[in-house]
């Protein structure tokens, strides 16, 4: 369990962050370093969690929703993932066939 760094603290500004942890909250710090974390935030998450963490959390349905598309296409090719993977699934249904969306 790693309590995240006080230099990362101003990205967790609706919770108390001295509380947080990887353990309890991965995907949570995960979002929120990869959105907006600096370059320290970023090489301080890969050491903790590491790529395979990472990459599970931006391929599952949670991290497709959460995170911004400049994010995810970010991390695409950072990963080496393939493009389907990040590909964030839109929840509409495409009831009409005069509306294609």
């Amino acid at each position: 369990m790693a309590k995240v760094p006080r230099e990362f603290h101003n990205l967790f500004w609706e919770v108390d962050a001295e509380k947080l942890n990887t353990e309890e909250y991965p995907e949570y710090i995960m979002e929120r370093i990869l959105d907006y974390g600096t370059l320290e935030g970023v090489r301080w998450l890969r050491r903790t969690l590491g790529d395979t963490e990472i990459k599970r959390f931006i391929t599952s349905s949670k991290g497709r929703r959460r995170l911004a598309t400049r994010t995810l296409n970010f991390w695409q090719i950072i990963l080496n993932l393939k493009s389907e993977e990040c590909i964030p699934v839109s929840s509409l249904k495409n009831r009409s066939p005069f509306w294609n969306y």
